[in-house]
């Protein structure tokens, strides 16, 4: 994913108190360091490039999994509720 009107892809997200560096592969909440695993880093990072949109389960299959065969079924979305 690219920011619009630059060249430079995102490795950095936030969402709340939720952060992601992409490059070091490092992901913290309140500050505090998370141990994710390779495949729960790899799917968060989805979810934080694809956030504020419903990412299906054939999505996270293909991108994710990498897996070629159709998954059906009801999505998921990352968003910062309201309050």
């Amino acid at each position: 994913m690219l920011r619009r009107g630059n060249t430079d892809p995102v490795t950095k997200f936030r969402i709340a108190d939720l952060e992601m560096d992409v490059i070091a592969r490092t992901c913290a909440r309140a500050s505090k360091m998370l141990d994710l695993t390779p495949r729960e880093f790899d799917l968060l990072e989805y979810f934080f490039r694809n956030q504020g949109h419903p990412v299906s389960r054939e999505m996270l299959a293909r991108n994710v999994w990498k897996e070629a065969h159709t998954v059906r079924g009801v999505g998921f979305v990352l968003k910062l509720e309201e309050k």
